[in-house]
């Protein structure tokens, strides 16, 4: 790329997670016969499927029209929450209240699923249960934070809590603008390069 005042002079095209962890190119020689399943798309959805697939004896082959894992499977911010984007009020609106607490409690499991399965395959990915901040603007910001944790689900009570305004500076440093804030104790932190990489070995040494 040439010289642009747009970037800094060690600007480089690449996700900053593949520092560590290359784009690996694992062309094969061409396409089997015959497959018993051919899963589209070499990211975490893909490859779980292709794993899931080879494990049960079925003849698996995986493509993608870019590296393997190319998209956001290595281009995220490396978070893992539980979370959806709808809140509590909205699952309860759209689809009752027995569902959406179905669709949280989901989302926990999925969490648990994950660390399960790194443990199981051994996987190196520097994964860790961080938490997760997250901050609120103003008071309006705050309140409506407060309302959220106290319609959260029966037996969920310790799964966040409030970081009142005057509290910040003690927990997390001198920052001015925030009013206070919210700190999820579950959510995790993963290097995605490194997840799709120990992904792809799996489905490779099967």
């Amino acid at each position: 790329m040439g010289e642009s005042p747009l970037f800094a002079p060690d600007f480089a095209p690449t996700c900053y997670w593949q520092d560590a962890v290359p784009a690996r190119d694992i062309a094969g020689d061409g396409l089997p016969a015959i497959a018993d399943t051919l899963v589209i798309g070499s990211g975490y959805t893909g490859l779980s499927a292709a794993l899931e697939l080879a494990r049960a004896g079925r003849a698996t082959v995986v493509i993608d029209a870019e590296a393997a894992g190319w998209g956001c499977s290595t281009r995220n911010g490396g978070q893992v929450s539980t979370g959806i984007k709808p809140d509590v009020d909205e699952l309860v609106a759209s689809h009752g209240e027995t569902r959406a607490r179905a669709i949280l409690a989901e989302g926990r499991r999925s969490l648990e699923w994950l660390g399960d399965f790194i443990a199981a395959e051994r996987i190196d990915c520097c994964f860790r249960v961080c938490g997760r901040f997250h901050a609120a603007h103003s008071q309006a910001a705050y309140d409506r934070l407060a309302r959220e944790l106290d319609r959260r689900p029966a037996g969920w009570e310790g799964d966040r809590f409030l970081v009142p305004g005057s509290d910040r500076k003690a927990s997390l440093g001198r920052m001015p603008t925030m009013v206070a804030s919210s700190w999820p104790a579950t959510p995790r932190s993963i290097p995605p390069a490194f997840t799709t990489a120990c992904w792809i070995a799996c489905f490779l040494l099967m």
